[in-house]
């Protein structure tokens, strides 16, 4: 009986392994069809961009049919019938889209700013203009007309949504479906030289949220690949495009009006109003090569950061940039340590970048100065920031050199100096596709350092000029039914990245960790089911071990968008002389039920350190959100955080963290904003070892008119506010700013 189960174990395996080796095999014939180009025509006639599809040149247009689902099914048929259509004249790239919908009803469509659709139908391209599979350009279009471009990095595999091109698009829904028209100007792309015919990668998509998020392709899709681009249909035409002069002049006038009271509850002080003009060139020297240039730049955020909790933290906090001028290919200064991070370059006067790709090599560089120089000096357990009034200089360059399919190695290089103080980075990173599904990372750091005598003294720093490495290697496998990763880095306790994000250093961490999953079938109770987790150990320069930690999790996706994530973790951690042990158990859950509900909530309890007071103590996180699209016209989005630590003695704080955003959007232009921050942290002052307060609180307001031509032709109006209270004092208005904002850009 043994050996017949035996005999059937084998042949099932056997039959599998039969099984497996046709799919890959079919897929490897359908990748290499892929390779083969498409003809792509010219237009044979003008194109007005409407969502109406009665030009001669979309009958002459190349058509695609987007006929497979590939998430979160796989490869089965597509659920509802799509067509692509491109074509091409000396200027443009046009895409245009019949989504067909066998219950149009149900199609979710809201107005929003540029890249707030991506909750609703959307269909769009990707090109891979350099048929290199390393870089993409993303754009898509709601059924209303709503934009969203992206930029696909596939080396390190991160989609970045900074990037805001100019382009034109329209849509409209229709008695069965929508329909979506784009035109995309030459001069908004990069790609190679010469006006001969080329060869891209590209890909047309749609995304059809109902119970699910389904997604549809051109052809099917092979989980067995750790990469994106490298699927993409190749396509040939695009003969004799020529991006222009590609000359964009957008001058800006920032005028704001600020009061503000010396002290709580005394009288405001006399307005005070500061225009201030202000000048952005860009320039594409070669389709690939783009130059820019900022006089007097307009820095300020018009949109407020997210709202974070500052409480019991033991590293500093990360912002995103939002800036115009930094987000210019700023995938390119992308490494593993983050050696640049903008947000340190506080208020510059004038900036110049440069960014380009020539054949094989992508290089960039820029340089700015700052009337203000932010510091922050890490340690292993924790770190210390400080704003100095001392003008610095600041500069990096990077260059990359593309290796085989996917692979690349680089050089990059960060300057800051100011005052006596300097700070010098030197790096050499490389990424290797060792198969399609494993790959190899890697970089090796240098820096030297030298603070002026007061930083050193003040700050504890070396009083002369010191150096320091930082190493990492990190090896990865992703295939359909499961992944791999380990990562080793080791940070020098003198290794300083003053223009990046560095919080700790002085430490050597190793890692180990991976997953299985499980695909559903149509008709499963389940999307997908996963179990994952890793282990890591981490000592300081001096061999005292700073964490060992040991995680694990289950995920299940399911009907409505569901999303189901638990886990444990156990922990040893060292801090300011004592080993502590913790056990932690966290959950999140994620629900879209329809297009005008999204919500979900993020849980943690267990063991935590009260960094401030070097103890032990119990945390309890609790995280709600809510996302409500109210008609086509109003959007809502909450966000909740309470945390609690509970130490011996009692409750040391309470802390609640709210952050409200309205928007009604008139039309794809126009909208009106409202954001207020709430901020409320109750401490129990006998538990302190220094004198805090035993009750903090902040709101702050912001109101926005907005009307966006384009992202760099807008008139933005609004005002902000901020009031604080301290103890038992009610809130008091501490500071009113009315500000207006003027841009408009040339394009020659």
């Amino acid at each position: 009986m043994f050996a017949g189960k035996k005999s059937a174990l084998r042949a099932t395996l056997g039959g599998l392994l039969v099984i497996g080796m046709s799919n890959a095999a079919t897929a490897e014939r359908d990748l290499a069809a892929r390779q083969v180009p498409l003809n792509v025509p010219r237009a044979i006639s003008a194109i007005t961009v409407d969502a109406v599809l009665d030009e001669p040149a979309w009958e002459n247009a190349r058509r695609t049919t987007l006929d497979f689902e590939t998430r979160p099914a796989e490869n089965i048929p597509a659920r509802a019938a799509t067509e692509a259509f491109v074509t091409f004249d000396d200027e443009q790239l046009y895409v245009a889209f019949i989504a067909h919908d066998p219950d149009p009803s149900l199609i979710r469509a809201h107005l929003s700013d540029r890249d707030g659709m991506f909750d609703d139908d959307f269909v769009g391209v990707v090109l891979d203009t350099f048929n290199d599979q390393r870089r993409g350009f993303e754009f898509f279009v709601n059924p209303l007309g709503v934009q969203g471009d992206l930029f696909q990095d596939d080396i390190n595999q991160v989609e970045d949504e900074t990037f805001d091109a100019i382009w034109e698009s329209a849509g409209r829904i229709t008695d069965d479906g929508y329909i979506v028209e784009m035109a995309i100007p030459f001069r908004s792309l990069r790609f190679r030289s010469g006006g001969s015919a080329q060869v891209w990668g590209i890909e047309f998509a749609r995304t059809y949220p109902r119970g699910e998020r389904h997604q549809f392709r051109a052809y099917k899709a092979d989980r067995n690949l750790d990469c994106y681009l490298c699927e993409f249909q190749k396509y040939r035409g695009f003969e004799g495009i020529d991006p222009g002069n590609n000359v964009e002049i957008t001058p800006t006038v920032t005028a704001l009006r600020t009061r503000e009271r010396p002290e709580y509850a005394e009288p405001f002080g006399d307005a005070g109003t500061d225009t201030e003009p202000g000048l952005d060139f860009r320039w594409g020297i070669t389709p690939n090569v783009i130059l820019n240039t900022t006089l007097n730049p307009d820095f300020s955020q018009v949109e407020a950061d997210s709202a974070q909790l500052d409480v019991n933290n033991q590293f500093a906090l990360f912002f995103d940039e939002r800036r115009p001028f930094f987000l210019e290919g700023q995938d390119l200064f992308d490494d593993v340590f983050g050696l640049v991070y903008t947000r340190n370059i506080a208020d510059p006067d004038y900036g110049a970048k440069v960014t380009g790709k020539e054949g094989d090599h992508a290089f960039g560089a820029f340089v700015t100065d700052d009337q203000f120089t932010n510091l922050t000096f890490p340690g292993a357990q924790g770190n210390e920031f400080e704003s100095f009034d001392f003008t610095s200089r600041n500069a990096a360059a990077r260059y990359r050199f593309d290796l085989g399919a996917n692979s690349a190695v680089g050089a990059l290089a960060t300057k800051r100096e100011g005052s006596g103080y300097s700070n010098a980075v030197y790096a050499l990173d490389g990424v290797y596709r060792l198969t399609p599904s494993d790959k190899l990372t890697a970089e090796f750091a240098a820096s030297r350092t030298e603070y002026p005598e007061f930083i050193a003294t003040e700050f504890d720093q070396p009083l002369a000029a010191f150096d320091d490495e930082a190493w990492h290697v990190s090896y990865d496998r992703n295939v359909r039914e499961y992944f791999l990763y380990a990562d080793y880095n080791n940070i020098g306790e003198g290794f300083r990245g003053d223009l990046g994000f560095l919080p700790q250093v002085g430490y050597e961490k190793a890692l180990a960790g991976g997953g299985y999953q499980w695909h559903g079938e149509e008709d499963d109770w389940y999307r997908r089911l996963e179990v994952f987790g890793d282990y890591d150990v981490t000592h300081d320069a001096f061999g005292q071990e700073l964490e060992r930690e040991l995680e694990g999790y289950f995920s299940f996706s399911g009907a409505m968008q569901s999303y189901l994530e638990t886990g444990l973790i156990r922990r040893r951690q060292f801090y300011d002389g004592v080993t502590y042990y913790q056990t932690l158990k966290q959950a999140s859950v994620e629900l879209q039920p329809s297009g005008a509900v999204a919500l979900g909530a993020f849980l943690r309890h267990g063991d935590a350190i009260d960094f401030a007071n070097s103890r032990p103590g119990t945390v309890l996180q609790f995280e709600p959100w809510l996302n409500l699209r109210l008609g086509e016209h109003l959007a809502i989005d909450i966000d909740h955080l309470y945390q609690e630590l509970d130490v011996a003695g009692g409750r040391l704080f309470t802390a609640r963290v709210t952050d409200l955003r309205t928007v009604w959007q008139f039309n794809t232009r126009m909208s009106v904003r409202w954001i207020a921050q709430y901020r409320d942290v109750t401490r129990n002052t006998a538990l302190y070892i220094d004198d805090v307060d035993a009750r903090s609180r902040n709101w702050a307001n912001q109101f926005l008119f907005s009307y966006k031509v384009n992202p760099r032709t807008l008139l933005y109006a609004g005002y902000s506010d901020g009031q604080e209270a301290i103890d038992g004092d009610p809130l008091d208005e501490q500071v009113q700013t009315v500000f207006v904002k003027l841009s408009y850009a040339w394009q020659i």
